[in-house]
């Protein structure tokens, strides 16, 4: 099924308090552009682990229906 997601792109860690600080960015964004949330948050890893943090790529990415 095909459906649509927010995201947001940080580097570092997937630590809570990161996950969190960029799932609190990304809600406010939903919030202001009135997207309504279709499912629970997300959050993505691309790296190998070894990978210094600085050069991570993550994400946290939340279903969202689009305004009609």
């Amino acid at each position: 099924k095909d459906y649509t997601v927010a995201a947001i792109t940080f580097s570092g860690t997937l630590s809570d308090s990161n996950v969190k600080k960029h799932r609190d960015i990304l809600e406010t964004w939903i919030a202001e552009k009135n997207l309504k949330v279709t499912g629970a948050p997300k959050m993505a890893g691309y790296n190998a682990p070894f990978t210094l943090p600085a050069f991570r790529r993550n994400e946290v990415l939340i279903p969202v229906e689009m305004n009609k």
